[in-house]
């Protein structure tokens, strides 16, 4: 089967509630083996400057922007899961924190200095992507910082073995309650250059464990 065709099942849009609002109370222990240290990486590579404004988008359980508000308070971290943000609530209180759709976002143009979005381009059908991108930069200031992850095609040797492996093995993996680990290789650096953004940094890492490849993108217009 061509992986190409669990797009639509694994779009958040597609499906949020059933999907992230009953995963949201154990995500974090999905996202220590998945996100973290790939994270950790993307906000060191973002260099973030004391007091920029950040979006934190499809902030999940806010791992990342409690970190964030350790370096600026103007931080606001949004999703379109009710139950991510119950847990976000728990972790950094309310006032961070926004119900908000990543293609229509609640923001005047030009408004934050740094978009951070990490594991969410590639849950979206290859068509949505561009215009993600597109409603991110919007609210980015001139001369701001996307800070996007994604995993990622490129890569050769162990990283492409391990790429394959996880195309073939996706549909097999197990459901817990309705919810599967659902990111999907991209060609991250690509889609950004495609929305007319030029690459300031760009890393190619690995999940541990697995060494499944991920893209770290710092890009700008």
């Amino acid at each position: 089967m061509d992986f190409d065709a669990v797009l639509e099942p694994i779009n958040p849009y597609a499906m949020p509630v059933k999907k992230y609002d009953i995963a949201s109370s154990f995500y974090h222990l999905i996202m220590g083996v998945w996100e973290i240290n790939t994270n950790v990486m993307a906000m060191r590579m973002a260099e973030i400057r004391k007091n920029e404004s950040i979006l934190d988008l499809a902030c999940g359980t806010c791992w990342v922007a409690e970190k964030f508000l350790s370096l600026s308070r103007n931080v606001i971290a949004i999703d379109i899961s009710q139950g991510m943000l119950n847990e976000c609530r728990k972790r950094i209180g309310n006032e961070n924190i926004m119900l908000a759709d990543a293609f229509h976002l609640p923001f005047k143009d030009d408004t934050f200095d740094v978009v951070f979005s990490s594991f969410f381009l590639d849950l979206l059908p290859e068509s949505s992507i561009l215009p993600a991108i597109n409603e991110m930069a919007r609210v980015m200031k001139d001369g701001g910082r996307l800070i996007a992850v994604s995993m990622s095609k490129y890569g050769h040797a162990l990283k492409k073995f391990a790429r394959m492996l996880y195309e073939v093995a996706y549909l097999k993996w197990p459901m817990v309650k309705g919810y599967r680990p659902s990111s999907r290789p991209i060609r991250l650096k690509d889609e950004l250059i495609k929305a007319g953004m030029k690459i300031k940094r760009w890393k190619l890492t690995t999940i541990p464990l697995f060494h499944f490849p991920v893209e770290i993108v710092v890009a700008t217009y």
